[in-house]
């Protein structure tokens, strides 16, 4: 006979129900936009000074995972944004700068043996609290100073061991 008309729970044999639809994902990021996005994570990292315990919270806070390898695309994405936000990304680093770059490669030959640590001391020291956290993010007017102190301390030493 004729096809009947209505509503399907209304027919005698329905039609068997399509399989169901696969959840619609966002498509996989091509391998070499996922490395540099795992890259990019590593080095905001690195630039925010993160050890390992800090490093899973900010994943398992941001993403609810434990290893960047564990992120999909949305996850790489929040995890890049939060670094952002704290600061990991905010200018290119400030010691790639043309009067930056031979101060810091001098305090650096200067402090021979010395942790960083050190330079960066004697720049809190002159500065008080408008001391940037890292010697590379000082101006250039505040290396030269420590540059100073360093020859002034150098010199001492010399004296020292003359004497």
């Amino acid at each position: 006979g004729p096809p009947r008309r209505g509503p399907p729970a209304l027919l005698a044999d329905p039609a068997p129900a399509p399989p169901p639809r696969p959840l619609k994902r966002m498509p996989a990021a091509p391998a070499g936009r996922r490395r540099a996005e795992l890259a990019r994570i590593h080095i905001g990292r690195k630039t925010l000074g993160l050890d390992e315990d800090a490093y899973r919270d900010l994943l398992r806070d941001t993403a609810g995972v434990e290893s960047a390898a564990d992120l999909d695309q949305r996850g790489r994405s929040k995890v890049l944004d939060r670094l952002r936000a704290d600061g990991a990304f905010g200018r290119r680093s400030p010691a790639t700068g043309p009067e930056r770059a031979p101060l810091i490669r001098k305090i650096h030959a200067l402090l021979g043996d010395r942790p960083v640590a050190y330079a960066e001391a004697i720049l809190r020291r002159q500065m008080g609290e408008a001391a940037p956290d890292r010697l590379e993010w000082a101006r250039p007017e505040d290396l030269r100073k420590v540059v100073a102190a360093l020859n002034y301390d150098r010199m001492r030493k010399a004296r020292r061991a003359g004497a």
